[in-house]
């Protein structure tokens, strides 16, 4: 929710969504990647 209440409020964030699956193979590497806006969020 706190990710698409940025995006509502402030359209200049830039993310790419990578693949879409209906299922999530736990045995696959996941992660996330952050863009400059983002870490500056977390700090």
């Amino acid at each position: 929710m706190f990710f698409a209440n940025l995006l509502k409020n402030n359209s200049d964030y830039e993310f790419t969504i990578f693949e879409k699956r209906t299922t999530l193979d736990i045995e696959d590497g996941y992660g996330i990647q952050f863009s400059v806006n983002s870490i500056k969020l977390l700090n």
